[in-house]
């Protein structure tokens, strides 16, 4: 028995209909395309006939720029600590409640309050008996060197106190153990194993490319001269700037301390040192860091009593300063216990609304020239038409990887204003460089050799540019070059503007040119500022 498949027939009206919607959307789509082309060549000069343009070498000022978007938040956020065994009899704040300095958070139980304190009171006493056992030990007068190498860094000075040191830097001194300091820079240009010049601190030393990959090279020069932390500039043979590093220790070697004072000085930076050198000599040796241990243990006992005594005394726990009430992690009566059997912690936060921090985004190829107090104008996204002053508090420089892109977070901290909310998402720009009062031509009218820079100051009747002049350069932007030399105020240059092509537009369009530190011609930065005309 056979089957017959039957056909089904498409009926023309329906033809008809997708054939004219492919047509509206192709239709669409070269009109837009026609739009866009347009745009290119009426906003960015796409010129077809070449033309040549003039321009005056004009006096005002021209800076560069890093911009970024992030979130704000709060600073100085306090949080206030419910002493461990405090029952809360009645909490009086909710989040997002305004308070006065001093005023009432919760009152408390009384009677808890007590007990924690006699709690402490006993473990103050247990503290008192292992502080006198430990008052007996001892710790060596000398500090020394352990290996053969070189002191670059020293921290502690005569007097000094070696806990008050390490505590603030985590060493003594620090050595250099291979004889090199190194620095990184972003280049393709160097290969493992090549010599280059690099100038630091005024002086100039040959240097060797020890990595190089994805874009990064690492440099190393000799650590007998260079200071740590100096910027070094990496030069090729024919003089061009390859990119520039700050120089850290490349085998460093921390000289620890333990306990009393420092009373003489042998280490000094830059001398060589050998096992056994003597790198310091110290006094009061008699106790150790276990002693001080012990003694810091019962110092914050002793700030816990007292916080304790206050609670008793007035009640309650109150408010350290006036601001916004930011959480309440804490509960009337008694707290339901962990998994574990323990009691939760809870506390109180509460905001000054003095400060607010706009963690910036910025990325890997700027956070070099990102630097602490830099000032930035920051708009709200909410307000884009209002702008805020501020400067750069802190830099992260641990960056974070997402799609072949590392970023780094450096934060911007501005007066609170009312309308500012954490968690709002805001922009801003920090201005990395910038000058008053210079000579400035735009950027396009500048030509550049593998010698160096110049522009042309005649025209011929037959279109053609001449008068080649040289110049020097300061900073630059997307849009205007600083002239320190070879040109006048007033004085006439000629160029061809600079193409832009229509894939260029559109990244531009995207935020691909948002902003860039680069301070010279062949950087690519972004625009930061306009000349003062005048």
């Amino acid at each position: 028995m056979e089957t017959k498949r039957r056909k089904e027939k498409v009926k023309p009206g329906r033809v008809r209909t997708v054939l004219t919607v492919i047509a509206v959307v192709l239709a669409a789509l070269a009109l837009l395309v026609i739009r866009l082309q347009k745009r290119v060549k009426e906003n960015y000069a796409l010129r077809r006939d070449n033309a040549v343009s003039s321009a005056q070498v004009t006096v005002g000022s021209i800076s560069t720029s890093v911009s970024g978007s992030g979130i704000l938040s709060d600073d100085d956020v306090e949080e206030i600590s419910v002493p461990a065994g405090v029952e809360l009899k009645s909490i009086h704040v909710n989040r997002g409640d305004t308070v006065e300095e001093g005023e009432l958070l919760a009152s408390v139980n009384l009677n808890t309050a007590l007990t924690a304190m006699n709690t402490l009171n006993k473990e103050i006493e247990e503290l008192d008996k292992d502080i006198a056992e430990a008052a007996g030990e001892t710790v060596s007068s000398a500090v020394s060197s352990t290996v053969k190498g070189r002191v670059k860094t020293v921290y502690a000075s005569k007097g000094d106190s070696v806990i008050s040191v390490m505590g603030e830097t985590g060493a003594l001194c620090v050595i250099s153990m291979d004889g090199t300091l190194s620095f990184e820079l972003n280049t393709a240009a160097l290969t493992p194993g090549e010599s280059i010049s690099v100038e630091t601190d005024g002086k100039s030393y040959t240097g060797t490319v020890t990595a190089a990959e994805d874009g990064k090279a690492t440099v190393s020069i000799t650590d007998n001269g260079p200071l740590v932390g100096s910027v070094a500039v990496a030069r090729s043979s024919e003089g061009e700037t390859l990119g520039s590093g700050e120089l850290f220790i490349t085998s460093p070697l921390r000289i620890m301390g333990y306990a009393g004072t420092v009373s003489a000085v042998s280490a000094a930076e830059n001398r060589a040192v050998y096992p056994g050198a003597p790198l310091f000599t110290l006094t009061d040796t008699a106790y150790t860091a276990n002693y001080e241990s012990l003694l810091r243990q019962r110092q914050d006992k002793e700030g816990q009593l007292q916080e304790l005594i206050t609670i008793y005394r007035s009640g309650g726990i109150h408010a350290p300063f006036s601001g916004t009430v930011k959480s309440v992690d804490a509960v009337e009566g008694t707290p339901e216990e962990n998994v574990d059997g323990s009691l939760p912690a809870q506390s109180f936060s509460v905001s000054p609304d003095a400060t607010m921090t706009l963690s910036l985004s910025v990325d890997e190829s700027e956070i070099l020239s990102v630097n602490l107090g830099q000032s930035a104008v920051v708009t709200l996204d909410s307000d884009e038409s209002e702008e805020y002053s501020g400067s750069v508090k802190s830099i992260d420089r641990v960056g974070v990887s997402t799609g072949g892109v590392t970023v780094y977070t450096a934060d911007i901290e501005i007066e609170k204003q009312e309308g500012m909310l954490a968690g709002m998402s805001a922009s801003a720009t920090i201005t990395i460089e910038g000058v008053d009062g210079v000579m400035l031509i735009p950027v396009d009218a500048l030509q550049k050799t593998r010698s160096g820079y110049f522009v042309y100051t005649s025209l011929g009747e037959d279109g053609s540019m001449g008068g080649m002049k040289e110049v020097t350069v300061g900073i630059s932007n997307a849009n205007f070059v600083e002239i320190t030399s070879g040109l006048e105020s007033g004085d006439t240059v000629y160029y061809k503007e600079k193409a832009v092509d229509f894939f260029t537009m559109m990244a531009m369009r995207r935020g691909g040119y948002s902003g860039s530190s680069g301070a010279r011609p062949s950087g690519g930065a972004a625009p930061a500022g306009r000349p003062a005309r005048g």
